[in-house]
């Protein structure tokens, strides 16, 4: 019952300031935790471009690197694509590994879930779990992203974005149908806020959160 009252009302997640960051990271190196940077897209624009949303959120990842550029990175697609118009590139690029999956909606092969268990995985491969990750996503989706986190034995520092508005991650290109209402109408976000309900319930039922 708490989890299903989480998944409905809870929306705020407490951000650290980049100082209190740094201090994480300084005390997770002191104690021999290893330290990754992990990012989650929003999807895809037409023509597979990386889009507004995930361009803003790589100007974020960007400066992180700067802060610590000797952590690896492991970026989903999206922001993977508009990190490297940055002339920047992560450690590893998260995203579809089936032929045929597709990007423009998430299905129960492919979602966050998925995301966070392959970034897992690889950090498991790498002898760097259970790691203190700093994570990268929007506004609304960051709630669902620390969760599932949590449950596979992260800990979780959100990063903080320039704007908490999840509109101005939203893009009238975008492939997700939420995405792009969102971006094209300003009632639109509505749309995507009532998809992340959905998923929330969807991900508790199946033990994900």
């Amino acid at each position: 019952m708490k989890k299903l009252f989480r998944c409905l009302f809870s929306w705020q997640v407490a951000y650290p300031s980049f100082e209190e960051i740094e201090r994480n990271v300084l005390f997770a190196t002191q104690k021999k935790q290893p330290v990754v940077i992990l990012t989650h897209d929003i999807g895809l624009c037409e023509g597979n471009t990386p889009g507004r949303g995930n361009r803003s959120m790589a100007l974020t990842l960007a400066r992180t690197m700067r802060m610590f550029p000797s952590v690896p990175v492991l970026a989903q697609l999206g922001v993977a694509l508009a990190l490297e118009e940055l002339g920047y590139k992560a450690t590893q690029t998260i995203g579809p590994t089936a032929s045929g999956t597709p990007l423009d909606h998430s299905t129960l092969v492919y979602n966050s879930h998925k995301v966070v268990t392959d970034q897992r995985e690889w950090l498991e491969a790498h002898g760097m779990f259970p790691a203190l990750a700093l994570t990268i996503a929007t506004p609304l989706h960051m709630g669902r992203v620390k969760w599932i986190m949590e449950k596979q034995g992260f800990e979780m520092l959100p990063v903080p974005l320039p704007t908490g508005s999840q509109r101005e991650y939203m893009d009238p290109q975008g492939l997700y149908l939420s995405v792009r209402l969102a971006g094209k109408f300003p009632g639109g976000v509505l749309v995507f806020f009532l998809r992340e309900v959905l998923a929330r319930l969807l991900f508790l039922w199946k033990g994900w959160l």
